[in-house]
């Protein structure tokens, strides 16, 4: 269950919280609960400076709701001494989520404290890519760990446009990139970032297709997606690449569709917004047009 936004306070009373509040990794270590709760409460930053500067705040799971947005306010008073105002933290709705899970938790402290943990990464959180791939073979801001994996990972997590059937394909995707490359992380210090980048892009088109696929989405949440990631990173090679898989497997997905249409139990596969020889079709048309071309229309 995602809890409501975290309330941002004016910058006047952050700057002044910063003056007298330790560094948001000190708020992390001084409040661990007493006992152990039924719940766990993670941090999820809604602007890419603040994922950068707060990298050691949110990448933590809380025992409490009260130590996470008390954490994540320090963190943001933190970067509006040093001169940094991000745009979130003169808005309401402040900078971080909070996701709350029915997971027992413990103690505050990291998400991942130590190799053995990266082996089943939490679903709704991005800490792994820091805390497990980029920790085994550091590759920088440019690397597919920080500049890929977890940027994507925290732009979509916290994106509330995408239609109820956009959510659980995104929640499932989020989670397939990472167990994805949990077989890697043993020898992910032997790879080059190079290496690891290309591993990471080909399990993609899978993730993206299996399970809910994005081949019957909304054309709404399909551009969205397209439209999130950023024109260098979109018009990449990698991604031409990986583009061309996703249409090729959608227009498979969906003209197996059309072909046993008239069968029970595909029709129970199509999303009710599509059970309709026409409207089919006219996806069909959309995934050939996205192939024949090489890219979404994201204006469409």
């Amino acid at each position: 269950m995602k809890l409501p936004l975290i309330t941002a306070a004016s910058p006047v009373a952050l700057l002044l919280a910063a003056a007298c509040s330790s560094a948001p990794t000190e708020v992390v270590g001084a409040t661990s609960a007493a006992v152990v709760s039924p719940a766990t409460t993670y941090l999820l930053p809604v602007e890419d400076d603040v994922r950068e500067a707060c990298r050691s705040t949110w990448t933590n799971q809380f025992c409490d709701v009260g130590n996470a947005r008390s954490a994540g306010d320090a963190c943001v008073a933190t970067m509006l001494a040093s001169g940094t105002t991000p745009e979130c933290a003169s808005t309401a709705a402040g900078c971080f989520q909070l996701l709350t899970a029915a997971t027992p938790c413990a103690s505050n402290g990291p998400i991942y404290p130590n190799p053995e943990s990266c082996q089943a990464p939490v679903e709704r959180t991005c800490a792994f890519y820091s805390a497990c791939l980029e920790a085994q073979q550091p590759c920088g801001a440019d690397g597919y760990a920080l500049g890929y994996g977890e940027k994507y990972c925290s732009r979509f997590d916290v994106d509330d446009t995408f239609s109820t059937a956009g959510v659980a394909w995104r929640n499932a995707v989020l989670h397939c990139l990472q167990l994805a490359l949990v077989p890697e992380l043993p020898s992910a210090d032997t790879m080059t970032c190079s290496a690891i980048t290309d591993f990471a892009f080909d399990s993609h088109p899978r993730c993206y297709t299996e399970g809910p696929s994005i081949c019957f989405l909304p054309i709404s949440d399909i551009t969205n997606v397209f439209g999130t990631i950023d024109g260098q990173d979109l018009l990449s090679l990698r991604s031409a690449k990986q583009m061309a898989t996703v249409a090729a497997t959608c227009v498979e997905q969906i003209g197996g569709s059309l072909f046993g249409f008239d069968e029970p139990e595909v029709r129970a596969r199509i999303p009710e917004e599509l059970r309709d020889r026409g409207a089919l079709g006219d996806r069909l048309q959309f995934w050939k047009d996205v192939q024949r071309r090489g890219s979404v229309n994201v204006g469409r």
